[in-house]
């Protein structure tokens, strides 16, 4: 048995351009763009988890 990558798209979590937490999928984080290194957004760990917190928040306000 053998695996061949082909073609492979690694980023900083940080970098995901539009991130949103998907309440009906148990609040996991998603993006439309995860893979278009054209949208990406370069921004620092500490910007991600506040643009992420407030993310959580809104999902939470759609959850009840």
């Amino acid at each position: 048995m053998s695996i061949e990558l082909t073609k492979v798209v690694v980023m900083p979590i940080a970098w995901i351009p539009d991130l949103y937490v998907n309440p009906s999928n148990n609040g996991n984080l998603q993006s439309s763009y995860a893979k278009d290194l054209d949208k990406i957004k370069k921004r620092t760990n500490a910007t991600f988890i506040e643009e992420l917190k407030k993310e959580i928040q809104v999902a939470e306000g759609k959850k009840k």
